[in-house]
């Protein structure tokens, strides 16, 4: 059907297409919308006319038709509000490939706005372009022309067209999934970097004229002054594009016949804007007295075509916020006259990870929902919502959005009295309503005073957004004063909480907050956020001792390892009301790891947990840097409800846009309800299903923790790996004798040999080749190094006279290695750290715990990070490498313990014993899962019945097998086999591990158990 309508379509175009493609024909633009482009993409599945009556922000398309030549797109296409595509329609007689104008056009709305790609067409043609190039427009219309479809071609490439444009596809991923690799292009910079790298230009050159002009001026008032410059420049230019009344076009007055009285047409603009819009963003205009003629004319040039990129009335808050969160982590530092941008200390070990929009708007909605469902304006307007680390406050600005479309929509239906007409005859809010509500609902907090700044300004952008001339006619005075909503301050240090005598410098640096808003609010329905993710190590590095300490004593959450974002999350809990909620996207290792223990408390002591949805190894974010791009941030969000929770929702995401897309449609079906009672202060293990919790269940009925039964313990840590000096591999030995090796190590020391003693060296297993690597439980392993090991059975370091006298070529070569092993707690001018080492042992590991379990004692080796189950059992009393996720741990069997090694091994690596991992550890990208010893103690180990008959034999059987596995590896290690030899021994060991793996699957009774978890 949809096929014979098209045809229809372009045969009806085909048949007009020589009167109406004439240049001076009357069949305009607005014609060709209606007659041609409008029913394409109704074919392609698209609500051209919004059929579904769906409000404005979540409309699939929002057409423009009242625009003017270079105003806006013709066509916002969206998904759930979250815009996928421009389209920007031309009449036909437009020469769309020839003409670079609209192709600048079109790209300039999507790259700012940040969409991957934009549609230009006059239905001749239908053309995609790239928009993650930044445009110019001395671009010719081929420039980041990915597809071109002639209308002689849509029958035949429909199923094309569909795949790439098609309402179904497009709400499925397909633009992420055909072009997202676009962002990875050398040529494609974003438009925050782009913008950015403009604004800091503004930045050194207006401070570089400001300072020449008056050298007393200091660095702060340099970079408020410079904020606000900048603010006012960027407000007003948005006014222009955006149709909103000022005094004149900042460009116009660039035509003045002087400097002086360029400098007074501005000066008249800043005013006639502070009459308008009141809202302190204009007061200050000493800059343009010390700013130059060239800096000026540079600045506003820049924002103007041919030299701008910038779609200005495209350009919406949530982009600006991007651009901001990235301005906010540098500062203009003066040093002996020198102006420069230095990263500020405190963003000196982080990287900023702006939030994705789509998911904000889902963690709004979540927040928000219950709260305004059957509300009258009077009660939304009670309700107070904060985010108390606002940072550019992108979270404030889509929680606004939210309620001015709940007020919007009880206003359609109770008091239209409260709309206005815009200029494209859509009803909207009336301003004074929407200030009503950002001044009565809307609160942030950030320790940053700039951030504040931001986030004021961006939400009064956005208070503005869909004005016009039209609808703040005669009006002054538009804007509200948001000092008493958006604070400067430590939300997580109050004054009382300050030792005793803390100076006033200290002070300045930590920023105690006094929670009191505007209109007497001190604690809020709603807190929303995103807040910092900081580890222990990092705020030790750029906080001071005192706030830290503060920390400790006053959040429960500050445990061990702690990271800052548990104390912001246990800070919002202790300032949301009674029956209040919390939304907050957090990484989510604190449901696993040991220092997230008492942050699981707090949740779960208190019964708050209402949802919790963990995005597993997903990635989330953007980075804000090159490096940052690589970084990896594995994310949860938990939404938290004082009031009792008795259960809560959790969902596992593994598609990103089918949750969104899900959340909107259908929240409900894809969650799992669980028992408060199920998680508590140990590591939350959640089950995406019922069947899977049955699972769970049945496999603790007949189990036992495996703490019960071994020991765990982390490999060895020398703290002297770069370059390796303990260890060296077969490559580096020259020479071996029945009592020494003779190595070369040509890293550290390229013309000299050493003789190492075979009696102080132990078998070394670190992987460093990629044969070695991603090797499997029952697998050959070989291990090619060796380790000096300067220690004795009991695990106590050989002293000095024994190295000397028992291991002389070993001595020879650690003194040879003196500067690179000599710890700090020695000569202090080193890194090496090492604390139990003296100026007599100066030789120690980094770490010495557990080495007595290296010697004599068979165990099995563990990868902590590998893509399968990797339990081998040594007998060679080899040591091990640690490194933390990167690195090895190891299992041996408790004294008397009935079990034996090669059993563990085979329950260990079951498949089901994999998938039990997946639920309990924390995931990394890949679906790699990290098995450190915390995990590996409560791993659930089948309980043999050693009195029963059958169950001893099956036991056996598994020892048995393993044992024949074992000689089968030998074989393979020593001898020559032929092809034929390794297929059958091959297919003999795969039948042998398939009938250990039937025989765990029985003594767990849980044959069957893979359709549990489909």
């Amino acid at each position: 059907m949809i096929l014979y309508e098209l045809k229809q379509l372009v045969a009806r175009f085909d048949s007009q297409y020589t009167e109406i493609s004439k240049v001076k024909n009357k069949y305009n633009e607005h014609t060709t919308r209606t007659d041609y482009i409008d029913p394409l993409f109704e074919l392609l599945g698209w609500d051209m006319i919004n059929k579904k009556n769906k409000p404005l922000t979540a409309r699939d398309v929002i057409p423009e038709f009242n625009a003017s030549e270079n105003d806006r797109p013709d066509y916002r296409f969206a998904i759930n509000g979250n815009l996928k595509f421009f389209v920007e329609a031309k009449k036909v007689s437009v020469k769309i490939l020839e003409n670079p104008n609209p192709a600048f056009q079109t790209r300039s709305y999507g790259w700012s706005q940040k969409a991957l790609v934009s549609v230009l067409t006059n239905f001749e043609y239908l053309l995609i372009y790239d928009t993650t190039i930044n445009p110019s427009p001395t671009d010719n219309a081929n420039v980041g022309l990915l597809k071109s479809y002639h209308y002689t071609e849509y029958v035949s490439k429909w199923n094309e067209i569909c795949e790439l444009l098609s309402y179904e596809n497009v709400r499925n991923g397909s633009i992420e999934e055909n072009f997202e690799h676009l962002l990875d292009q050398a040529s494609a910079k974003p438009i925050d970097e782009h913008f950015l790298e403009l604004i800091n230009k503004w930045r050194l050159d207006i401070a570089c004229d400001m300072y020449n002009e008056d050298v007393t001026l200091d660095e702060a008032y340099i970079n408020e002054s410079v904020q606000q410059f900048i603010n006012q420049m960027i407000f007003l230019r948005i006014c222009e594009d955006k149709n909103l009344p000022i005094y004149r076009n900042l460009k116009d007055s660039l035509d003045s016949d002087s400097e002086e009285d360029a400098k007074e047409e501005i000066i008249k603009i800043l005013q006639e804007a502070d009459i308008k819009y009141n809202s302190g963003i204009f007061e200050d205009m000493e800059v343009l007295e010390l700013i130059s003629e060239e800096t000026l004319n540079n600045i506003i040039s820049s924002l103007y075509y041919p030299i701008s990129p910038y779609a200005f009335s495209v350009l919406e808050t949530s982009i600006l916020g991007d651009i901001y969160e990235l301005f906010l982590t540098e500062k203009i530092e003066i040093d002996d006259g020198n102006i420069s941008l230095v990263k500020k200390e405190k963003e000196l070990n982080r990287d900023v990870i702006t939030t994705p929009l789509e998911i904000v708007k889902v963690m709004v909605d979540k927040a928000l929902k219950s709260y305004c469902e059957n509300k009258s304006l009077a009660q939304l307007l009670e309700l107070k919502i904060a985010d108390i680390s606002c940072g550019s406050g992108i979270i404030l600005i889509e929680a606004f959005d939210y309620l001015v479309n709940k007020v919007y929509e009880w206003s359609l239906e109770n008091a239209p009295e409260n709309l206005v007409v815009t200029s494209n005859d859509e009803q909207k809010l009336k301003v004074e309503i929407k200030s009503q509500i950002l001044t009565n609902c809307i609160f942030g907090i950030d320790i940053d005073d700039y951030a504040v700044e931001v986030t004021k300004f961006s939400l009064l952008l956005k208070l503005v957004n869909d004005e016009d001339v039209h609808s703040l006619n005669n009006k002054l005075g538009v804007l509200p004063k948001l000092d008493g909503n958006i604070k400067t301050g430590n939300s997580l240090v109050d004054t009382e909480m300050l030792p005793a005598g803390v100076s006033i410098e200290k002070k300045y640096d930590i920023m105690p907050f006094n929670w009191k808003f505007n209109n007497d609010v001190t604690n809020f329905d709603v807190i929303i956020g995103n807040p910092p993710y900081v580890t222990t190590e990092d705020m030790k590095n750029s906080l001071l001792k005192e706030e830290i300490d503060i920390y400790k004593k006053n959040y429960r959450s500050a445990y061990k390892q702690f990271d800052k974002y548990f104390i912001f999350l246990e800070r919002a809990i202790e300032k949301v009301k009674n029956h209040g909620t919390i939304v907050y996207i957090i990484p989510n290792k604190f449901t696993k790891i040991e220092a997230g223990q008492k942050l699981r408390e707090v949740i779960t002591e208190n019964d708050l947990l209402k949802e919790y949805t963990d995005f597993g190894s997903l990635q989330l974010f953007r980075g804000s840097s090159k490096r940052s791009k690589n970084l990896t941030t594995y994310s949860s969000i938990v939404q938290l409800v004082k009031n009792n929770q008795s259960f809560f929702k959790y969902e596992r995401v593994r598609d990103k846009q089918e949750w969104v897309n899900g959340y909107y449609e259908n929240s409900k079906e894809n969650s799992f309800v669980i028992s408060a009672d199920d998680i508590d202060k140990k590591r939350w293990i959640l089950p995406a299903n019922k069947n899977e919790q049955n699972l769970l269940d049945k496999l603790h009925v007949n189990s036992k923790p495996l703490e019960d039964l071994a020991y765990t313990f982390n490999g060895i840590q020398t703290s002297a790996e770069k370059p390796p000096v303990y260890w060296f591999s077969n490559e580096e030995i020259i020479k071996d004798t029945e009592t020494h090796y003779t190595i070369k190590k040509e890293k550290i020391h390229p013309n000299e040999v050493f003789q190492i003693e075979k009696a102080i060296v132990k078998p070394y297993y670190k992987p460093t080749k990629k044969n070695e690597r991603n090797l499997g439980s029952y697998d050959v392993v070989h291990t090619n190094k060796f380790i000096i090991f300067p220690y004795d059975e009991d695990g106590q370091i050989y002293p000095r006279d024994i190295m000397k006298n028992q291991f002389p070529g070993t001595w020879e070569y650690l003194v040879a290695n003196y500067e690179m092993l000599v710890p700090k707690q020695v000569d202090p001018s080193k890194k090496r750290d090492v604390r139990h080492a003296n100026s007599e042992t100066w030789y120690h590991y980094g770490r010495i715990q557990a080495l007595t379990k290296f010697i004599n004692n068979p165990k099995l080796i563990v990868g902590v990070l590998s893509s399968k189950p990797f339990y081998y059992l040594d007998t060679q009393d080899m040591l091990i490498a640690s490194g933390g996720t990167a690195g090895y741990c190891a299992i041996t069997m408790k004294e008397n313990s009935e079990y034996h090694l090669e059993f563990l091994q085979a329950v260990l690596t079951h498949p089901l014993m994999e998938w039990y991992i997946s639920m309990t550890a924390s995931e990394f990208d890949n679906n790699f899962y990290a098995k450190g010893t915390a995990l590996l103690k409560k791993l659930p180990i089948i309980k043999v019945n050693f009195n029963d008959p059958d169950e001893v034999s099956q036991y056996n059987d598994v020892v048995s097998m393993s044992g024949e596995i074992y000689s089968i590896n030998k074989r393979f290690n020593t001898n020559r086999l032929t092809r034929k030899e390794k297929t059958l021994l091959s297919a003999e060991k795969e039948e042998k591990i398939n009938k250990i793996q039937s025989i765990i699957t029985k003594l767990y009774d849980l044959e069957g158990w893979e359709s549990l978890i489909k």
